[in-house]
């Protein structure tokens, strides 16, 4: 059955297509903008008016269901030649001299240009990428000889900037040779299939079949430079660069190889790709209460093992005389959060060792409690030596251990050093120790050479990461910059290995009808947040919005990212796949959904859910208001189904600008 189209979706997007175009024909006329923009607002607004009335004339945003990508982009092109035809006649009937022809005729063409690209990327979505991994070799190709294009201008660059005349002169007199250059070599690497070295399985294969078609590229074009007398070109520069090139493939390949090999070693290890590989999709964004609680008071938890035991029996003695007795504050914050006095020393363990090799020799369900006082951050695998800990721990045992966290490293850095130079310095440990890790391309560089240790944690990654290996977190408390907690063990760990790290991630929800579908989002949230809905809503409640009070979950671009809803662009995908609309209904959760009325839930299937829901037009955002405006808006769609998304998507960008809602 043929796909219905949301026409106003597509109006708005073309919209922004030709208020683009404008703007980027504006910024490379000559004369200022402060000369150009005041000029043409008004030229703008009768531009996009006559060319969405002449689009809707022709029926133009029908045509994305046009399952022929041939046909098309055929009658994109004819519609909009058409149109520019009319504007170029109406320019020298009327003798309109005064405007523009860049301006005017620059914005049609790349308006036109940006539809064409538009349409084959949402008709490719549509129709070819349904059940298809997104990368696939023929991207990987595609990556690769990008990578390579930027290695060769690089190298270039480099040589012209050492070469003793000055830039100014060098790269003019280079610059159609470069593109030569860079032309050849794609042809002869791709000839030669140089960029399907993923493919091969040693490293050694990969030298040689870069080596080879390098030293192809390089006999080939000295023969060309001696055939048409080009010989007078700078050696050093053309060598250099051919030189600089080489090597820099061949340590871009080296990191490539060792990286693939580091996954094929250790597919258990979690690991970034783009989208989120969680076995269930993720969600951590919607609530099931409406009400706003109250933040949860920590209750001394007392482990009902063998009792009741003497004093002296206990590891309370063992703690305070012994183990913490320079520690005060890590006693004390002990003392407060579990019984010690119940908990017999035999059964306890007390050791400061980063290596899960010293915990090994203990029995299963040994231990009532076991406390490790050194930190997580130098641990490499954190979520097997969480898992070794569950194991040899009793039901009801208690884990006491400790992180430095991601805060608590900016702090010591900041009191450190000054200012000048403690920020630099921790951008710099921030991306080699976080960010690195955490791209999969280069994680296995980064193991091989830090072995893992030192690396910062995030609270709610360490509080995640517990709960994921079936433990309750107690209580946590940061003691002279290292974050200590308590945890009991409630259950096995969970079957999922390799929770998300991902940008972007997916979530199940409705569709229209009531087909399931996935949602992206941008991750705003450290890692392992969803393991910690349920410990965030009984410990910190929910405020009136319907959303976690004091959520350290989110990080700090998170918060800015929310601020400005662009944690929401990745639905534009959804849009593009035909799932979801511009305006419309909330696609909800099955758990969330339970709340909804039947009748309500009958009319909301009739239409695709939307990327701007009601309640941001309507100023409705508390939990209980998010049904009645839905209500609201589903009856004015009823009776005016184009006007009411016109109306409700400006009132919500005009609310978002003017900061009358926020999303928290």
């Amino acid at each position: 059955m043929k796909k219905k189209i949301n026409i106003f979706s597509y109006f708005v997007i073309d919209i922004f297509i030709v208020f683009t175009s404008f703007m980027i024909m504006a910024w490379i006329k000559p004369a200022t903008k402060t000369k150009v923009l005041p000029n043409y607002w008004q030229s703008l607004i009768y531009l996009e008016i006559a060319w969405i009335l002449y689009s809707a004339i022709f029926k133009k945003f029908n045509l994305i269901d046009q399952r022929s990508l041939r046909k098309l982009l055929t009658q994109t092109f004819l519609i909009n030649y058409s149109f520019l035809s009319i504007i170029t006649i109406l320019l020298i009937g009327l003798k309109l001299v005064n405007y523009s022809r860049l301006i005017i005729l620059g914005t049609i063409l790349t308006t036109s240009f940006i539809e064409i690209i538009f349409a084959s990327l949402s008709h490719y979505i549509r129709y070819k990428m349904q059940d298809r991994p997104i990368l696939k070799n023929w991207f990987k190709i595609y990556f690769f000889a990008g990578i390579d294009i930027l290695i060769v201008i690089f190298s270039f660059l480099l040589f012209a900037w050492v070469k003793s005349a000055t830039i100014r002169i060098v790269i003019p007199q280079y610059t159609l040779y470069v593109l030569e250059l860079v032309g050849y070599w794609l042809i002869i690497s791709t000839i030669f299939q140089k960029y399907t070295f993923f493919k091969m399985k040693r490293f050694r294969e990969i030298i040689t079949k870069l080596i080879i078609t390098d030293f192809i590229i390089l006999s080939s074009i000295t023969f060309f430079m001696l055939a048409f007398k080009t010989i007078h070109l700078s050696r050093f520069i053309f060598f250099g660069t051919f030189g600089t090139a080489t090597l820099l493939e061949i340590f871009f390949a080296w990191i490539y190889f060792y990286a693939i090999k580091f996954d094929a070693e250790m597919p258990d290890f979690s690991h970034s790709t783009l989208v989120s590989h969680l076995k269930e999709p993720e969600d951590i964004t919607e609530t099931e209460n409406n009400v706003p609680q109250k933040i949860k008071k920590v209750e001394r938890y007392d482990p009902e093992f063998a009792k009741p035991i003497g004093i002296h029996e206990s590891i309370l003695v063992k703690l305070l005389n012994k183990y913490l007795k320079k520690e005060e504050k890590l006693f004390e914050f002990l003392n407060d959060s579990l019984a010690l006095e119940n908990i017999h020393k035999n059964n306890s363990t007390i050791i400061n060792t980063a290596t899960s090799f010293n915990i090994e020799h203990y029995d299963e369900n040994s231990i009532e409690f076991f406390v490790n006082l050194h930190k997580l951050n130098d641990f490499r695998r954190i979520n097997r030596y969480f898992i070794k800990v569950n194991e040899i721990l009793k039901i009801g045992g208690v884990f006491v251990g400790c992180g430095e966290t991601i805060n608590e490293r900016y702090n010591s850095i900041v009191n450190k050093y000054p200012k000048l130079i403690s920020i630099p310095m921790f951008i710099i440990d921030f991306s080699f120790n976080r960010i690195l890790p955490k791209i999969s391309f280069l994680k296995g560089i980064y193991f091989a050479v830090t072995k893992g240790k030192n690396r910062p944690i995030s609270k709610c990654e360490i509080l995640g990461r517990l709960h994921s290996c079936g433990f309750k977190v107690i209580n946590e408390k940061e003691i002279d910059g290292v974050q200590y907690y308590v945890a009991q063990k409630i259950e096995q760990p969970s079957e999922d290995k390799n929770p998300s790290y991902s940008p972007v991630f997916k979530m199940r929800r409705s569709g229209k009808g009531g087909k399931k579908i996935f949602v992206y989002k941008f991750r705003t949230m450290h890692p392992y947040a969803e393991f910690l809905q349920t410990y965030m809503v009984e410990n910190y409640g929910y405020g009136d919005k319907g959303k976690v009070e004091a959520d350290f979950r989110v990080t700090t671009w998170g918060k800015f990212m929310r601020k400005l809803w662009l944690d929401e662009l990745p639905q534009l995908y959804n849009f593009m796949k035909g799932e979801l609309s511009i305006v419309g209904v909330r696609p909800l959760s099955d758990r969330f959904l339970k709340e909804y009325p039947e009748d309500l839930k009958k009319e909301r299937f009739k239409y695709k859910p939307g990327c701007v829901p009601p309640y941001v037009a309507l100023r409705m955002q508390a939990v209980e208001n998010y049904i009645e405006s839905e209500r609201i808006y589903l009856k004015e769609k009823k009776k005016h189904p184009i006007w009411t998304d016109i109306k409700y998507f400006w009132w919500a960008v005009f609310n978002i600008l003017t900061n009358r809602i926020r999303s928290e």
